[in-house]
C-alpha cells in the first residue's frame, strides 16, 4: 500500500514537475490522510512528506499538513517530531487553535506545565468555543494548584457543555479543595444532579461540601446516596480512608454496618476527608 501511494504521488508529475502546483499538492496530501484514515501510518508519513516539501501548497494547506503529520507522529509516540510539526502548522497559520490545543496537550504529558497552559490558553483565545482546551486548561491549572484559574476555566466547559454531567463534577472539585464558595459549588453539584440524578460521584462530592458547610445531616445523607449508586468499591474507599484517619477499626469489606455508619458520622462532625488514604 505504501507502494501504491508513492506511485499515485508520481502519476500527478509531468517531466519531474506537478502539472498543476497547488491541486496536486493538496491531492497528495489528501491521499496522505486517506492513508491516514486507515491506520497506513508509515504511508502517511511519507505521503505527507512528498506534499509538504513539494512547496506548492498555500500557507493554510501546509498548516493543515503539518497538523495532520504530527498527530501520525504522535500516534507513533514520536512527540519530538510532533512537536515540530505542530510549531510549522502554527508557523504556518497563527490562528490554529487546534495545533496549539495539540501542542499543549503533548507538553502537558512531559510535564511541562507552564508551556502546556500558555498553549490551552492560546487556544481558547483564538477559539473561545473550543471545548477541549477549557476541559484540559481546568484540569492543568487545578494540577499547577491555580484553583481560581481552574475555576474559570471550568466553568467556561460547563457553559458550553451543559448536558454533560462530569462537567458538574469538574466545576465543583477547585472549589472544594479551596474551601472557597462552597454555596456555589453546592448549587453545582445539585444542578448536575438534575441532569444525572444517579451520578455517585456528585452525591458524593455533596456530601463533602455539605460537611464543610457543616451541614452534618444533609452530609450524611448524601454520603448513603453516593453508596447506594457508586457500590461496594465506594464503601471500601470509605472504610479504608476511615480506618486510615482513625475513626473506624473494622476491616475494609464493602459492607455497610453499624459500626462503619457511626465512624463516618464521627467524620462527617469533624469535616474530614473521606478521600484521604
Amino acid at each position: 500500500m505504501r507502494v501504491l501511494i508513492c506511485l499515485a504521488v508520481l502519476v500527478l508529475t509531468v517531466n519531474g514537475r506537478p502539472a498543476t502546483a497547488q491541486a496536486d499538492g493538496a491531492v497528495t496530501c489528501a491521499l496522505a490522510f486517506s492513508a491516514q484514515q486507515q491506520g497506513l501510518l508509515e504511508s502517511a508519513i511519507d505521503s505527507y512528506t512528498l506534499c509538504l516539501e513539494g512547496g506548492e501548497l498555500t500557507p493554510e494547506q501546509a498548516a493543515v499538513g503539518y497538523f495532520r503529520r504530527a498527530s501520525v507522529w504522535r500516534t507513533l509516540e514520536n512527540t519530538d517530531k510532533a512537536i515540530e510539526d505542530f510549531n510549522l502548522a502554527i508557523a504556518n497559520q497563527a490562528n490554529f487553535a487546534m495545533a496549539f490545543n495539540s501542542r499543549a496537550e503533548i507538553l502537558a504529558e512531559r510535564g511541562e506545565l507552564d508551556q502546556a497552559i500558555a498553549d490551552f490558553q492560546q487556544a481558547v483565545t483564538l477559539d473561545p468555543t473550543l471545548l477541549v482546551a477549557w476541559q484540559s486548561l481546568g484540569y492543568q491549572q487545578w494540577r499547577a494548584g491555580n484553583l481560581e484559574e481552574a475555576m474559570q476555566a471550568n466553568d467556561m466547559a460547563l457553559l458550553l457543555d451543559p448536558n454533560n454531567p462530569q462537567r458538574y463534577l469538574t466545576a465543583v472539585l477547585p472549589r472544594l479543595d479551596s474551601g472557597q464558595d462552597l454555596e456555589g459549588a453546592l448549587a453545582i453539584a445539585d444542578a448536575g444532579l438534575n441532569v444525572a440524578s444517579a451520578m455517585g460521584p456528585l452525591h458524593d462530592v455533596r456530601g463533602h461540601i455539605l460537611a464543610q458547610l457543616n451541614r452534618t445531616d444533609d452530609s450524611f445523607a448524601a454520603f448513603r446516596l453516593a453508596m447506594e449508586f457508586s457500590g461496594s468499591q465506594l464503601v471500601g474507599t470509605y472504610e479504608t480512608s476511615l480506618a486510615y484517619q482513625g475513626y473506624y477499626e473494622g476491616v475494609p469489606d464493602g459492607e455497610v454496618d453499624d459500626a462503619f455508619l457511626a465512624a463516618l458520622k464521627a467524620c462527617i462532625a469533624e469535616a474530614c476527608d473521606l478521600w484521604a488514604q
